[in-house]
């Protein structure tokens, strides 16, 4: 969408009208306007477009100013950008020059603190330019750690006077609290971790009873059941967890990057695999059972023909021998003559048969 930079311009007001805003004396004359635009030939052409400086818009009339010295503006939007800022620092809830944040002694040691004693206090330099920020030269800009100020940690240490009924806070669990004066009471100002919402009065002050209202609660935010903004994706199955929660996939699926959807592993599901398993098992159980079964029927013909030798024909020798049996089941046969066409006498290892 273009928009009209004029038609933006124009209704901020005129160019004195910001002077006067930000204390600066009104331009009314020609001369008047050549003290804050040294150049003579621009003063001209803008008082010939817009005949007064009363007309001047307030940008082109601040683009066109003197800067001031080791600047880039001049003193009106020196002042513009000066008081935006201070609004926005002031405007800050934690800014530590608010009242509420730190007490007035705590406020006294954070003024003395600088850059230049971060440097001494975290690296080995010894000496270091007052101000960090300025570009100075060796050793006549330089100063020694040693006198370069800093913080004193015990305008942090908790104290109460005798009289206070209050005494230390008491902890919440899973929460945090801030410690602080306002108007010269004691305040505190409650708040829980991520995950858990606080239940209770958020803040709490201390009175000659002591304080006013018992410390809040941070209870645990079940995510699972927020129907309008579910945490986890249609495809996974949301588990509450303490400060959080934790989306859970069906196998063989897995949880992809955003940590809220399910994606397909490209793995058989572990249900195939016990199946696998379980049929690999029986397999080989059906076949160890039919090798017992025919090994036992081979012992058994074997003995019926020692005790039958008229009836039954003479097995080979060789084959029994190699006939395979189980541990517990296992006979072995001896030919005792060499004749194979005698059956000879059968020994197992329990004797004659």
């Amino acid at each position: 969408m273009s928009r009209d930079s004029g038609a933006l311009i124009r209704p901020r007001g005129s160019y004195n009208e910001w002077r006067e805003f930000c204390g600066l004396p009104r331009l009314e004359t020609p001369a008047d306007l050549s003290t804050a635009i040294a150049s003579r030939s621009v003063a001209d052409k803008i008082l010939d477009l817009y005949k007064h400086p009363d007309n001047i818009d307030v940008w082109l009339g601040g683009l066109a100013e003197n800067f001031l010295p080791r600047a880039r503006t001049g003193p009106l939007f020196a002042c513009l950008i000066g008081k935006q800022m201070k609004a926005l620092r002031d405007g800050d809830w934690f800014w530590w020059e608010n009242s509420h944040v730190f007490t007035d002694a705590q406020r006294h040691e954070l003024e003395k603190h600088s850059l230049s004693r971060v440097i001494c206090d975290n690296t080995g330099l010894t000496r270091v330019p007052v101000d960090a920020f300025q570009v100075g030269k060796f050793p006549e800009d330089f100063e020694s750690c040693d006198s370069i100020p800093g913080m004193n940690l015990e305008a942090w240490r908790e104290t109460f006077p005798q009289d206070d009924k209050c005494g230390f806070p008491e902890n919440v669990e899973n929460g945090d609290f801030v410690h602080c004066e306002e108007s010269g009471r004691r305040m505190l100002v409650y708040s829980c971790w991520h995950g858990y919402e606080l239940q209770g009065r958020e803040q709490l002050t201390c009175t000659q009873e002591g304080w006013d209202f018992q410390p809040p609660l941070c209870k645990d935010v079940n995510e699972c059941a927020d129907g309008a903004h579910p945490p986890c994706h249609a495809s996974a199955r949301c588990r509450n967890t303490k400060g959080g929660f934790q989306c859970l996939c069906a196998d063989p699926y897995e949880l992809g990057d955003d940590g809220r959807t399910c994606v397909d592993s490209g793995r058989l599901p572990r249900a195939t695999w016990v199946s696998i398993s379980l049929a690999a098992l029986l397999i080989g159980g059906l076949a160890g059972l039919t090798s017992t079964v025919i090994c036992r029927w081979r012992v058994l013909g074997y003995s019926k023909a020692a005790e039958s030798p008229l009836r039954a024909k003479w097995q080979d020798t060789e084959s029994c021998r190699t006939a395979s049996c189980s541990q517990n089941h296992r006979t072995t046969i001896f030919q005792t003559q060499a004749n194979p066409k005698s059956p000879g006498r059968l020994f197992s290892k329990h004797g004659q048969i």
